[in-house]
C-alpha cells in the first residue's frame, strides 16, 4: 500500500512450506511401502507396525500441507475468521502428532535394527525423527508468524469534517505496507490512519488494493494539506504536496461527503500520536 512497500516474497513462504511437507509426505508414503518388504526381519510384526506407522505419518504431512494451504491463501488475512484460527489449531494439532509419530518412528526403528538375520550395514540416512521435528519447527514458525502478520489492528475515533470515523491505526512498518490491501470493502464509517514517525513527504498507491479510496494527508500541526481519490490496483504514486505525519484512507467519496477540504485542522487522536 504504501510507495515502499515489501515484496511479496513472504506471503509464498507458507505455499513454499507446503510443497516441501506435501514431497516428504508422499516420500513417507512409499518408504513405508518399501519398509514393509524389507527381508532379514526377525520380527516382522514390528516391522509392520512401523510401516503402519509410516503411513498414518504421511496422511497427517498431506494433511498439514493442505491446511497450511488453506489457512494462508484461502481467507482475508486483514480480517481473520473463527474457521481461520480453527485451521490454525489443527495446523498446530498435526504438529504435535508429527513429533510423535517421529519419537516412536525412531524407537521402533532402534529395536529393528537389532533384529537383522542377514548381513545388513546400518542405515546411513538421517534418523526420521530430524525429518519429523525439522519440518514441524518450521510449520510451526512459519504458523505463529504468519496469525502474528494477521493479528488485527487497534482501531481509534476521529473526527473528520462533520463525521465520526472508526479509523484501524496502521503505526507499525508492516501495518503500513500492507494497508487495505485485499479487502473486498469496508464499512462506510471506517478506514485507516497511517501513522508515520516524522513529518516527511509522502507517497501512496493502490497495489493490491481492491477498492476506491479517499487519501488524506495531515501535516505534524494535524492541518489537511490534501485531499484525492485513488483507483483500484493503480501503481501511479499519490504524493502529498507538502510534507505529511498522517495518511487516512477512506472508502471514496467519503471525505467528500463529510466535508473534509484541504486547511481543515484535524484533532489527531493520543492512540495515533506515534509511530512504533
Amino acid at each position: 500500500m504504501f510507495h515502499a512497500a515489501a515484496t511479496n516474497i513472504p506471503r509464498l513462504l507458507p505455499g513454499a512450506l507446503a510443497v516441501l511437507i506435501g514431497i516428504a509426505g508422499w516420500f513417507y508414503l512409499f518408504y513405508s511401502r518399501a519398509a514393509s518388504n524389507l527381508v532379514g526381519i526377525e520380527n516382522q510384526k514390528l516391522n509392520s507396525r512401523r510401516s503402519h506407522l509410516r503411513r498414518v505419518g504421511a496422511i497427517v504431512m498431506l494433511g498439514l500441507a493442505s491446511l497450511i494451504v488453506i489457512g494462508a491463501y484461502g481467507f482475508d488475512m486483514e480480517h481473520p475468521t473463527a474457521t481461520f484460527f480453527i485451521i490454525w489449531l489443527a495446523v498446530l494439532l498435526l504438529l504435535f502428532i508429527m513429533v510423535i509419530l517421529g519419537l516412536v518412528d525412531v524407537r521402533l526403528t532402534y529395536k529393528l535394527r537389532h533384529t537383522f538375520r542377514e548381513r545388513r550395514s546400518p542405515t546411513t540416512k538421517p534418523p526420521a525423527i530430524l525429518l519429523w521435528l525439522v519440518i514441524g519447527a518450521c510449520g510451526f514458525a512459519n504458523g505463529c508468524a504468519d496469525s502474528s502478520s494477521t493479528a488485527l489492528l487497534p482501531t481509534t475515533n476521529i473526527q473528520l469534517g462533520n463525521k465520526t470515523f472508526v479509523l484501524e491505526i496502521a503505526h507499525t512498518a508492516s501495518a503500513r505496507e500492507r494497508g487495505l490491501m485485499k479487502r473486498d470493502s469496508i464499512p462506510s464509517d471506517h478506514g485507516m490512519i497511517f501513522v508515520f514517525p516524522d513529518q516527511q513527504p509522502l507517497s501512496f498507491w493502490m497495489k493490491n488494493t481492491r477498492i476506491p479510496l479517499d487519501i488524506i494527508y495531515i501535516d505534524g500541526a494535524g492541518k489537511v494539506v490534501a485531499v484525492k481519490r485513488m483507483k483500484p490496483y493503480a501503481l501511479t504514486p499519490v504524493p502529498s504536496p507538502r510534507p505529511a505525519k498522517w495518511a487516512i484512507e477512506l472508502n471514496e467519496g467519503a471525505a467528500q461527503s463529510a466535508g473534509v477540504k484541504v486547511g481543515d485542522v484535524i484533532e489527531i487522536p493520543p492512540a495515533a500520536k506515534d509511530a512504533h
